[in-house]
Protein backbone atom coordinates (compact mmCIF):
# COMPACT_ATOMS: atom_id res chain seq x y z
CA UNK A 1 0.00 0.00 0.00
CA UNK A 2 1.43 3.89 -0.78
CA UNK A 3 1.48 6.53 1.45
CA UNK A 4 1.81 9.88 0.31
CA UNK A 5 4.92 11.87 1.59
CA UNK A 6 5.65 15.50 1.35
CA UNK A 7 8.96 16.60 -0.17
CA UNK A 8 10.20 20.40 -1.04
CA UNK A 9 7.12 20.93 -2.96
CA UNK A 10 5.58 18.32 -4.14
CA UNK A 11 3.39 15.45 -2.89
CA UNK A 12 5.07 12.00 -3.48
CA UNK A 13 3.30 8.56 -3.41
CA UNK A 14 4.84 5.65 -3.19
CA UNK A 15 6.36 3.98 -0.01
CA UNK A 16 8.55 5.37 2.79
CA UNK A 17 11.00 2.92 1.59
CA UNK A 18 11.93 4.48 -1.92
CA UNK A 19 14.12 6.84 -0.48
CA UNK A 20 17.99 6.37 -0.89
CA UNK A 21 20.45 9.03 1.29
CA UNK A 22 17.51 11.28 1.75
CA UNK A 23 16.51 11.52 -1.55
CA UNK A 24 13.45 10.42 -3.03
CA UNK A 25 13.66 7.80 -5.59
CA UNK A 26 11.57 8.68 -9.56
CA UNK A 27 9.72 6.71 -11.25
CA UNK A 28 11.44 4.14 -13.69
CA UNK A 29 11.00 0.97 -15.41
CA UNK A 30 11.99 -1.07 -12.25
CA UNK A 31 10.22 1.05 -9.69
CA UNK A 32 6.87 2.25 -11.43
CA UNK A 33 4.74 2.51 -8.60
CA UNK A 34 6.48 5.52 -7.22
CA UNK A 35 5.22 8.90 -8.76
CA UNK A 36 5.57 12.49 -8.37
CA UNK A 37 2.48 14.66 -8.01
CA UNK A 38 2.62 18.13 -8.45
CA UNK A 39 1.34 19.72 -5.69
CA UNK A 40 -1.72 22.04 -5.39
CA UNK A 41 -1.78 26.04 -4.73
CA UNK A 42 -3.82 26.56 -1.55
CA UNK A 43 -5.91 28.66 -2.61
CA UNK A 44 -6.90 32.07 -0.11
CA UNK A 45 -10.93 32.36 0.13
CA UNK A 46 -12.17 35.40 2.33
CA UNK A 47 -15.58 35.43 3.07
CA UNK A 48 -17.74 38.84 2.23
CA UNK A 49 -20.63 40.03 1.86
CA UNK A 50 -19.87 42.07 -0.84
CA UNK A 51 -17.38 43.32 -3.53
CA UNK A 52 -16.87 46.54 -1.63
CA UNK A 53 -16.30 44.41 1.73
CA UNK A 54 -14.16 41.78 0.14
CA UNK A 55 -12.27 44.47 -1.12
CA UNK A 56 -11.74 46.28 2.77
CA UNK A 57 -11.07 42.69 3.91
CA UNK A 58 -7.89 42.22 1.42
CA UNK A 59 -6.47 45.13 0.26
CA UNK A 60 -7.50 47.54 3.04
CA UNK A 61 -9.92 49.88 1.77
CA UNK A 62 -12.43 51.43 3.06
CA UNK A 63 -15.22 51.33 0.35
CA UNK A 64 -19.14 51.28 1.60
CA UNK A 65 -19.82 50.69 -1.63
CA UNK A 66 -17.80 49.50 -4.44
CA UNK A 67 -20.83 47.44 -7.57
CA UNK A 68 -18.32 47.35 -10.18
CA UNK A 69 -16.52 43.68 -10.84
CA UNK A 70 -13.16 45.38 -11.42
CA UNK A 71 -11.18 47.42 -9.23
CA UNK A 72 -7.45 49.01 -9.83
CA UNK A 73 -5.05 47.53 -7.68
CA UNK A 74 -1.99 49.21 -9.24
CA UNK A 75 -1.34 51.61 -12.46
CA UNK A 76 -0.80 48.10 -14.57
CA UNK A 77 -2.99 45.61 -12.86
CA UNK A 78 -6.29 44.97 -11.89
CA UNK A 79 -8.93 42.88 -9.30
CA UNK A 80 -11.22 41.23 -11.27
CA UNK A 81 -14.17 40.08 -8.99
CA UNK A 82 -16.22 37.74 -11.31
CA UNK A 83 -18.72 34.75 -11.28
CA UNK A 84 -17.55 31.42 -13.12
CA UNK A 85 -20.12 29.78 -15.73
CA UNK A 86 -22.79 32.20 -15.83
CA UNK A 87 -23.92 35.00 -17.40
CA UNK A 88 -22.93 38.36 -16.50
CA UNK A 89 -23.64 41.27 -18.67
CA UNK A 90 -22.97 39.68 -21.41
CA UNK A 91 -20.57 37.53 -20.64
CA UNK A 92 -20.07 33.95 -19.88
CA UNK A 93 -16.42 33.13 -18.43
CA UNK A 94 -15.50 30.10 -17.45
CA UNK A 95 -11.60 28.27 -17.15
CA UNK A 96 -10.85 26.23 -20.26
CA UNK A 97 -10.11 22.91 -18.13
CA UNK A 98 -9.56 21.91 -14.46
CA UNK A 99 -5.88 23.33 -14.04
CA UNK A 100 -7.44 26.90 -13.79
CA UNK A 101 -4.84 28.64 -16.00
CA UNK A 102 -6.72 29.51 -18.89
CA UNK A 103 -9.62 31.91 -18.72
CA UNK A 104 -11.93 32.30 -21.52
CA UNK A 105 -14.77 35.15 -21.84
CA UNK A 106 -17.14 34.80 -24.11
CA UNK A 107 -19.71 37.73 -25.85
CA UNK A 108 -23.59 36.73 -26.06
CA UNK A 109 -24.52 39.97 -25.96
CA UNK A 110 -26.68 41.46 -27.94
CA UNK A 111 -25.14 44.90 -29.02
CA UNK A 112 -21.62 45.52 -31.18
CA UNK A 113 -18.51 45.62 -28.45
CA UNK A 114 -15.34 47.03 -28.48
CA UNK A 115 -12.35 45.88 -25.92
CA UNK A 116 -12.30 47.72 -23.24
CA UNK A 117 -8.61 49.33 -22.46
CA UNK A 118 -8.57 47.33 -19.18
CA UNK A 119 -8.28 44.41 -21.16
CA UNK A 120 -4.65 44.31 -22.01
CA UNK A 121 -3.82 44.70 -17.90
CA UNK A 122 -2.67 41.83 -15.66
CA UNK A 123 -5.70 40.61 -13.34
CA UNK A 124 -5.65 39.27 -10.27
CA UNK A 125 -8.53 37.09 -10.61
CA UNK A 126 -11.17 36.59 -8.16
CA UNK A 127 -13.97 33.89 -8.52
CA UNK A 128 -16.96 34.42 -6.40
CA UNK A 129 -19.13 31.93 -4.99
CA UNK A 130 -23.02 32.66 -4.06
CA UNK A 131 -24.15 29.63 -2.89
CA UNK A 132 -23.15 30.68 0.76
CA UNK A 133 -23.72 33.38 2.61
CA UNK A 134 -21.37 35.14 2.96
CA UNK A 135 -20.11 35.07 -0.35
CA UNK A 136 -16.72 33.25 -0.96
CA UNK A 137 -14.44 35.41 -2.83
CA UNK A 138 -11.68 32.92 -4.41
CA UNK A 139 -8.21 34.27 -5.27
CA UNK A 140 -7.44 32.11 -8.56
CA UNK A 141 -4.58 33.78 -9.34
CA UNK A 142 -2.46 36.31 -11.56
CA UNK A 143 -3.45 36.28 -15.41
CA UNK A 144 -2.59 38.28 -18.29
CA UNK A 145 -4.28 38.97 -21.40
CA UNK A 146 -4.01 36.83 -24.48
CA UNK A 147 -4.07 39.42 -27.44
CA UNK A 148 -3.15 36.66 -30.20
CA UNK A 149 -5.99 33.95 -29.27
CA UNK A 150 -8.79 36.90 -28.21
CA UNK A 151 -11.45 38.09 -30.72
CA UNK A 152 -14.01 40.63 -30.26
CA UNK A 153 -16.07 37.97 -28.79
CA UNK A 154 -13.95 36.31 -27.06
CA UNK A 155 -11.31 37.12 -24.40
CA UNK A 156 -8.67 34.40 -23.29
CA UNK A 157 -6.38 35.63 -20.04
CA UNK A 158 -3.48 32.91 -19.01
CA UNK A 159 -2.49 31.97 -15.72
CA UNK A 160 1.15 33.65 -14.77
CA UNK A 161 1.78 33.25 -11.20
CA UNK A 162 -0.05 32.29 -7.93
CA UNK A 163 -1.39 35.89 -5.60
Amino acid sequence: MSEKIYISGCIRVGKATDFKNGKPITSSPTNPSTTVVPPKTEKKIIRADTNAEFLNKRFGTHYKQWYKSTWQESPNRIVWMVRFYGETGGWINRFTDETHNRIVEKYVGKKPIELPPYSHRIRIVVAIEERDVPRRYTIEGVYQFDAKASTLTRRYYNKISDF
